[in-house]
């Protein structure tokens, strides 16, 4: 069998899935890949364009090669079959007179393929004009179209939207997977980014890595040792000093909050899982130090749960309260709070 999709790692079964519909001649329509930032969702989207439009026919070669002139020149942006909008930078969103271009496009037969591909990342970033002017095409695209849609989950999109895709869901990288991708970008402490990676390779790669996997540790450390119970300020700071560096603007420092709570989830949920004796030894979904996860398995029942509700309101809360550092301050005296084994009441 061919190599499918080489130079994106994991995510397997998609790949064999969609490569069945691609020998079939059904990759065409609108797909929507849906999954966590940073798994390859975008990257996905350029390896099936090139897929549908690659011209080596050795059946032992890669699909797609990345060799012929179609997949150079999507590879280069420079195929007239190919067409990709994303949120311009310094903006917030994709604005309607870039979509109405590409819908535009989508008339104009094939310059050198059988297909034309239309990415849009971040559909949840369209407004939602801009995404009622997709709703035709995706009702009833030309047959040489393929439109691929990229979103993190599908509360983002409009119901209407969902409905007239197939949706591709993508889910998180394995450790090995992760470290795979950082070992060929050549990273710096590789280990510890890929233990905190959450799954996903380009939150690994980010600047901002490891200063989210740092405020982590030293917040999970506090919690643990009660520092964040009896001394929040200490624990307020270690958030601080990672949201809000003295720059940026309230949408960079909400996802950090974003991001750091995240990684806190996950260590959580490592923690409910040694609790319980489930899982195999070794396979975690942070990088939480087994001592530390240990600890937190030892806390009266209950604990970790009112923790997880308390990370679980961080979107809602980041939606309603515009004040980053009065929620920042609030989360870490709620999670003290929470993970703080009960006071015996001393006697007179």
């Amino acid at each position: 069998m061919r190599p499918l999709f080489p130079t994106l790692v994991g995510h397997d079964q998609v790949k064999q899935d969609l490569f069945n519909c691609l020998q079939r001649g059904r990759l065409r329509g609108s797909f929507l890949l849906v999954g966590p930032e940073g798994v390859g969702k975008a990257l996905f989207a350029e390896q099936l364009a090139m897929a549908a439009t690659c011209k080596e026919e050795d059946p032992n070669a890669p699909l797609p090669c990345g060799q012929c002139g179609p997949c150079g020149r999507i590879s280069r942006r420079s195929s007239g079959d190919f067409h990709a909008l994303a949120v311009p930078e310094g903006k917030t969103k994709i604005p309607i007179a870039a979509v109405r271009a590409m819908l535009d496009e989508l008339a104009l037969a094939p310059v050198e393929s059988k297909v034309r591909s239309f990415v849009i990342e971040g559909v949840g970033d369209l407004m939602e004009e801009s995404q009622n002017a997709l709703l035709k095409a995706l009702e009833e695209p030309p047959e040489t179209a393929l439109l691929l849609l990229i979103a993190e989950r599908t509360c983002e999109v409009l119901p209407t939207i969902l409905s007239r895709c197939r949706i591709v869901r993508l889910g998180e990288l394995t450790e090995e997977e992760v470290a795979r991708v950082l070992r060929d970008k050549q990273a710096d402490q590789l280990e510890f980014r890929a233990a905190w990676s959450a799954g996903s390779p380009g939150q690994a790669l980010s600047d901002e890595a490891l200063g989210a996997a740092e405020a982590c540790q030293v917040l999970l450390g506090e919690l643990v040792s009660e520092v964040a119970y009896r001394d929040p300020l200490a624990s307020v700071e270690t958030l601080g000093e990672f949201v809000q560096p003295g720059k940026g603007e309230a949408r960079l420092q909400r996802s950090r909050v974003t991001r750091v709570a995240r990684l806190l989830q996950r260590s959580l949920r490592d923690a409910l899982v040694v609790r319980e004796g489930e899982g195999q030894p070794g396979i975690r979904l942070s990088g939480a130090s087994s001592e530390v996860l240990a600890s937190l398995a030892g806390l009266p029942r209950g604990r970790i749960e009112a923790a997880l509700d308390v990370l679980n309101r961080v979107d809602q809360e980041l939606d309603r309260n515009p004040n980053v550092k009065l929620l920042t301050d609030g989360l870490v005296l709620e999670l003290g709070s929470a993970l703080a084994p009960p006071r015996i009441p001393s006697r007179r």
